[in-house]
């Protein structure tokens, strides 16, 4: 009640020292001490605010961080996520990236290094965040936390950049005028660029899954996609958005974050809409870039085919040796070899097996199944 209290008192005697008070002016006002939300004047003059959140800002609020971060914030250090998907939105005006789940819930915020004022791109691994800067042409890292750790210059032509992404040792960014530069994670150019399409001419966000380079294009509303080498693949629509501002993809799916609509829409890797959320307003109105680490789904491990008791992958004269030894006691069989061994399906391993597993390997059968019988 007493923090709420001064709060008010501060809050009144800035609206007081104002020239013309207004909803924009009383907005802009509730602002600079952390509050956000939306006014609105009545017929009698008195104003009506809708608060939509706090910023816990140390610069604005007075607020103080205890977590030793001095550009950060004091969030929880645990990291909740929806469908094992987080994104990651940078905000031009705000200058902060803000963490959402797969559903849009907003799950904390970061504000960027003092430095880093006009981010245009963020590109992330799942541990450590680099948000690229159009007026200053570096590349800033920071910690999963948050915390700012160090930057680097950009080497190559950069007048109007555009977009930033990573992928395993190698970071891409897009100039508008100049086309993609890889370099390393470390800031050293790898010697590595290609021009963009005629049609891409108004990049607005890069992103990809290692194997291709997605380009979000602002002016014609698509997404162009290259090969790492350059070669335009193809491309398709990202309506509704209609200013899209970022784009990045996790393998599965892509997301395209509109500055006009405020919301991330999700796409099919072959461009069909899959769905949408709106930004957290007004904090994050002015996306300048998306990101989500990216998902390496693992491969479906092949079956062991039944016979291979040794675990070679193939079912051969040794696995023969290997059932005779069982059945005379001179090694101990594991469970998977119990099971991959009996292919008599009698519920041990004796001598039909061995004869079955011989007759197979001279092609005289063929054994398509093992283990015990099932009641």
């Amino acid at each position: 009640m007493n923090l709420l209290g001064g709060m008010g008192i501060v809050m009144m005697a800035s609206f007081l020292s104002l020239a013309v008070l207004t909803p924009h002016s009383l907005e802009d006002g509730l602002k600079s001490h952390g509050i956000y939300g939306q006014a609105v004047e009545r017929r009698d003059g008195a104003y009506i605010l809708s608060v939509s959140g706090f910023s816990h800002d140390k610069a604005n609020s007075g607020w103080e961080s205890d977590d030793g971060n001095e550009d950060g914030e004091d969030w929880p250090s645990t990291t909740a996520t929806s469908n094992g998907v987080d994104l990651w939105v940078v905000d031009e005006e705000s200058d902060k990236m803000f963490h959402y789940s797969e559903d849009g819930t907003l799950l904390r915020t970061f504000s960027l290094t003092g430095a880093n004022r006009d981010s245009k791109g963020i590109a992330t691994d799942g541990t450590s965040f680099w948000v690229l800067d159009k007026k200053d042409k570096r590349v800033y890292r920071y910690n999963i936390s948050g915390q700012f750790q160090d930057s680097f210059d950009l080497t190559t032509p950069s007048n109007h950049l555009e977009g930033i992404t990573a992928h395993g040792n190698s970071i891409w960014v897009v100039d508008n005028d100049s086309g993609v530069f890889r370099y390393s994670l470390s800031g050293v150019f790898q010697n590595d660029s290609f021009s963009l399409d005629v049609e891409n001419s108004h990049a607005e966000g890069i992103t990809t899954d290692g194997n291709s380079l997605w380009v979000v294009d602002k002016e014609v509303d698509e997404v162009f996609r290259y090969s790492l080498g350059g070669s335009l693949v193809d491309s398709f629509g990202v309506a509704p958005a209609t200013h899209p501002e970022g784009i990045t993809t996790d393998g599965a799916s892509i997301w395209v974050v509109d500055k006009d609509t405020d919301k991330i829409y999700r796409f099919g890797m072959a461009g069909t809409l899959l769905g949408s959320f709106g930004l957290e307003l007004p904090g994050n109105g002015k996306a300048g870039g998306l990101s989500t680490p990216f998902s390496i789904v693992p491969p479906t491990p092949t079956p062991t085919p039944c016979g291979d008791i040794n675990g070679d992958e193939d079912v051969n004269v040794f696995d023969a040796i290997i059932a005779l030894q069982i059945i005379v006691g001179l090694v101990e069989p594991t469970e998977t070899q119990l099971t991959l061994g009996d292919v008599a399906r009698d519920g041990t391993i004796n001598v039909f097996d061995a004869i079955l597993l011989l007759q197979h390997i001279v092609g005289l059968t063929e054994i398509t199944d093992c283990g015990p019988p099932v009641p």
